[in-house]
């Protein structure tokens, strides 16, 4: 599978730089005043050496390289004018997933205490399949929400517009701070099947090869539950979340990988 990954040997350092350097675009306002900080000692050692190592994170491949941009993502600035972002961890185009309960990530730059809504809806239906009022997040950072937990299964080859709201005032929901993408499930195809039977221990990789985008990150993320501390694990999510132009995310990754 190596020639179906993207390789970096330049260690943590020079990640956080490249990182760095996309986020500073169009969403660099964000960003936490610490970022800056946070990536430039993400690769500082005895004797101020970066660290060098391999990693290895999966290659995205859009089935849809053309598709019109759906994902929407939020942004709100407080009374002290720090700014909160909230964006669904899917592609800007129609993210694919082979399975009925895949499970869904967002990402908050940072804790607030305040409503959490999510709302999946089909295509040209106006009643959502499900709207519910979450916990609120602990912490800042990767969120995520898991189908099966809410007995909610999607239909193959439908388009639903799946919703995060943090709800700000609820007398005034004109100022939610809302993000969105689209999901779609398909078949798997016999190729994929027997890809992942072949070698089920490359499964972030086979399903990003194949364009099958959530349940790439699934597969990334569960590696991660039960590898926490695994920082090399943190840096490829980090390198996929990239690719998609999930800025805010992969800084976060990042910075997550270099406090390991």
């Amino acid at each position: 599978m190596k020639h179906r990954l993207l390789k970096s040997c330049v260690g943590l350092a020079v990640t956080g730089t490249i990182i760095f350097s996309l986020a500073r675009g169009a969403h660099a306002e964000s960003l936490t005043p610490s970022t800056d900080q946070a990536i430039a000692s993400s690769g500082e050692l005895d004797g101020g050496e970066a660290r060098a190592q391999s990693v290895w994170a999966p290659i995205y491949r859009p089935p849809f390289p053309n598709a019109p941009r759906v994902r929407v993502d939020g942004l709100s600035r407080g009374a002290d004018d720090a700014a909160l972002a909230l964006t669904v961890l899917a592609p800007e185009h129609v993210g694919l997933t082979t399975k009925d309960q895949p499970s869904l990530f967002w990402f908050q730059s940072k804790a607030v205490r305040t409503r959490f809504e999510l709302t999946i809806v089909a295509a040209k239906e106006v009643k959502p399949i499900l709207e519910t009022q979450l916990d609120e997040p602990p912490t800042d950072g990767i969120q995520r929400f898991r189908l099966a937990d809410h007995g909610v299964k999607l239909k193959k080859d439908v388009d639903y517009r799946w919703s995060v709201a943090m709800v700000l005032d609820p007398d005034n929901r004109s100022r939610d701070v809302v993000a969105s993408g689209v999901i779609r499930r398909i078949a798997p195809s016999a190729a994929l099947v027997e890809r992942l039977a072949k070698s089920p221990s490359d499964a972030a990789a086979i399903y990003a090869d194949e364009g099958i985008w959530y349940d790439s990150m699934e597969a990334l993320s569960d590696s991660i539950e039960h590898q926490p501390q695994d920082k090399v694990l943190h840096e490829e999510r980090a390198m996929f979340f990239m690719q998609v132009g999930l800025k805010d995310a992969a800084v976060y990754d990042a910075r997550t990988a270099s406090a390991k």
